[in-house]
């Protein structure tokens, strides 16, 4: 019966021990242990994985051999910081697997002693490939933009210039810094002379798209240009018009053309009956135009006109042979997108200028759709008369792709679930968010180009965000990462990873901030957290009230066979008593395991009388002096809440004892109205900054989280530290117990 308990016993030891087994094989990322020698001691099932290994191959090799050749330098300058006694470092390289594939991957290490040192690792292949992905699309849109041989030119909703390209630029002799952020009327008056700044605001009214050809004189050589535009409006994705979008093409050979063409027209028309010779050269000349030329007899109205000849340029536009253009009208090119202005508007420019100029849909011969540009002639005699048409075609497909690539990537950033800020290192404004930002946030485009970080950080001075990226602003870094919250508009927080670069915007010294919501990924780590506790004292209780009762009744029981076998003769007292000294001790260590899985009881002053405990053991152990110094009436109803901040000061205690080289700890507990503080100083010398990669700093984080509230500290070189947790009040003090 003794031994079937004790059996049962160590089954439930053994049962205990795997689940710890499992938190650690089954972490979301790879552990392992390293010796001084460089070989893999420990290693969880994680990192066997990533590895594509075994566990029982990994111990006892070198982690070198796991590691890419080209990543052997940087893993050497790794190890070379964990030289000292607690000690870190963080470098990302490329490890080997047993296949022989590579990944990239991430590594996190602290010292230990001895020359060993704890490695976390992760896969960080996703976020490689992110952020080249986003570099491509990067440069694939500033590509687009320097390399298109149109100009394109955006307005935003108070019709200042947004966007000059390289190509207008050139065109005009107006360099994009004398542009930007400016009126049409303080650079080119004579855009109102025009009327055109009236078309701008036509398009920012929701007016259709509207074409205009410009002419003017080049500022630099005096060269006639003319320029075709084309202005539409700038719409979100919510249908509202932010601004207007022009594309202008450089149409002063076409001009040139058309002009010669023209003055063909004239020639033709005086002397078609006697120069029949050079009516054949100028045929030839059309014959080989790169421009579909149609010529139709005149008849009550251009499009009722029949087709007398087609040059092969448009056969092969249309598709159409020109044996099936001839005698048909224009309207064969004709489908159901083809919408053309009103035959009384065409014959009102062609009485006028003698010309018509439009774009609209024609049809091949296989039914295919095609964007067309359109100009048409009208050819009169020696008399006045009408006799023919002359069309110019031109097939605008190509055009018309590259102007749809020209907002393809501004849409792809536009459409990302992650937010995208843009803002002026002189001034901090926002210039540009993208739809996520501005959806999460609760703002419009408008309203945050009148904010800054600091309206999204309220706990930042403006003179702390300056220190904290001066690094990227300065060049010393690329890019830098860290972690904020962010406040919306309806006053609500939430928790955001920040990757931030320095780049050029508009003409300006910006920053562009990468941003992710971890509001999910902050409520699974404090579920974590709280779930670790949880477990950890129902295995305390599991220890203390089952097997430690099991043990001591079994003792019990033994010191009553004792009694009955006390005859010295039988010589088996001295077993009975090693046995009934052996159970004392495996009860003290079953309390002692059972204490350090639960440090805090379920009173509401345990807490109290756990760091007063504390304090004693860390006094008599070291050379340190530990107080604990009480303001207010502190009683914890939340025996979870009570051990995360007994954790919390235990770990700030342990960093005290190992780094801060002082003679003194405080450990302060108050009770305010609305809050309970913790507060952990010493008297002796802090770090530089907030080493967010520790992973004892990052689990007092995340237990002060796990209780709603904050952790601050507050630390600098060769000054004391000062670790800080507030916790809301709310639920976690009980009415006075007498205390």
């Amino acid at each position: 019966m003794q031994n079937e308990e004790l059996q049962r016993t160590y089954a439930e030891l053994l049962d205990s021990r795997d689940r710890y087994a499992e938190l650690y094989d089954f972490a979301p990322v790879g552990y392992l242990t390293v010796d001084g020698d460089g070989r893999i001691r420990e290693a969880n099932l994680t990192l066997a994985t990533l590895l594509r290994t075994s566990r029982g191959a990994l111990v006892g090799s070198r982690f070198t051999d796991y590691v890419a050749r080209e990543s052997q330098d940087a893993i050497h300058f790794h190890r070379q910081k964990l030289e000292g006694p607690g000690s870190h470092s963080t470098c990302e390289v490329m490890l080997r697997r047993g296949d022989g594939t590579s990944f990239p991957a991430s590594l996190k290490s602290s010292h230990v002693s001895g020359g060993r040192y704890h490695c976390a690792v992760s896969d960080i292949s996703q976020r490689r490939d992110a952020e080249e992905a986003l570099r491509q699309r990067e440069q694939l849109g500033r590509q687009i933009l320097s390399s298109l041989q149109e100009g394109l030119v955006v307005f935003d909703a108070n019709l200042r210039f947004r966007v000059w390209n390289p190509f207008i630029a050139s065109l005009t002799g107006t360099p994009e810094s004398e542009v930007l952020g400016r009126h049409p009327d303080e650079v080119f008056p004579w855009m109102r002379e025009l009327k055109l700044v009236d078309t701008l605001e036509e398009s920012l009214a929701g007016g259709h798209i509207r074409h205009r050809d410009v002419h003017q004189q080049h500022p630099e050589d005096g060269r006639d240009i003319w320029l075709s535009g084309r202005s539409a409006p700038l719409r979100d994705f919510h249908g509202r018009i932010t601004g207007v979008v022009v594309s202008l093409q450089d149409i002063t050979e076409r001009r040139r053309i058309h002009e010669q063409l023209r003055q063909l027209n004239r020639t033709l028309e005086s002397r078609v009956a006697e120069q029949t010779g050079e009516i054949r050269l100028l045929a030839e000349a059309i014959e080989h135009l790169g421009e579909g030329v149609l010529i139709t007899t005149d008849h009550t109205s251009w499009r009722d006109s029949r087709i007398v000849f087609a040059n092969p340029a448009m056969c092969s536009i249309s598709g159409f042979p020109e044996t099936e253009m001839i005698g048909k009208t224009p309207r064969i090119f004709d489908g159901p997108r083809t919408h053309s202005d009103s035959p009384e508007n065409i014959e009102h420019h062609l009485e006028r200028d003698r010309f018509y100029h439009t774009e609209l849909v024609h049809y091949r011969q296989d039914g295919s759709a095609y964007p067309a540009e359109l100009l048409i002639t009208l050819i009169r005699s020696a008399d006045g008369d009408r006799t023919h048409f002359v069309s110019i075609h031109r097939d605008l497909s190509e055009r018309k792709a590259d102007e749809e690539a020209k907002f393809s990537l501004g849409q792809i950033i536009e459409a990302s679930l992650n937010e995208v800020f843009i803002f002026e290192i002189r001034t901090l404004r926002f210039v540009q968010v993208n739809h996520g930002g501005r959806k999460n946030l609760g703002y419009s485009l408008d309203e945050l180009r009148t904010l800054t970080p600091l309206d999204l950080k309220p706990d930042l001075t403006r003179e702390r965000f300056l220190s904290m990226i001066a690094p990227v602003v300065g060049g010393e870094k690329s890019q830098l990462l860290f972690e904020s919250r962010h406040r919306r508009q309806d006053g609500s927080f939430y928790d955001v990873d920040v990757a931030l670069q320095r780049c050029r915007f508009r003409g300006h010294d910006c920053c562009v901030a990468i941003v992710i919501d971890t509001t999910e990924r902050r409520r699974l780590e404090q579920e974590v957290v709280r779930a670790s506790e949880e477990e950890r004292q129902r295995i305390a209780v599991d220890l203390h009230d089952d097997l430690g009762a099991v043990l001591t009744a079994l003792k019990l029981r033994t010191e009553g066979l004792a009694e009955e076998l006390a005859e010295p003769r039988l010589g088996r007292e001295g077993k009975l008593g090693t046995i009934i000294s052996m159970m004392g001790e495996a009860i003290g260590k079953i309390r002692q395991i059972a204490h350090g899985l639960r440090p805090v009881g379920q009173e509401p002053d345990d807490l109290v009388n756990s760091l007063e405990a504390l304090c004693h053991r860390v006094h008599a152990d070291s050379p340190l002096s530990c107080r604990l110094l009480i303001e207010g009436s502190v009683e914890i109803a939340d025996s979870i809440v009570a051990n995360h901040l007994y954790r919390i000061a235990q770990e700030a205690l342990i960093n005290a004892l190992r780094h801060s080289g002082g003679s003194r700890i405080d450990i302060f507990l108050r009770q305010h109205a609305d809050r309970l503080e913790l507060e952990v100083a010493d008297d002796g010398r802090g770090f530089d900054g907030l080493p967010d990669h520790h992973l004892g700093l990052q689990i007092m984080r995340y237990r002060a989280q796990a209780m709603n509230g904050t952790l601050s500290i507050d630390s600098a070189a060769d000054k004391p530290t000062r670790i800080t947790c507030q916790v809301p009040c709310k639920g976690n003090r009980p009415a006075p117990t007498g205390r």
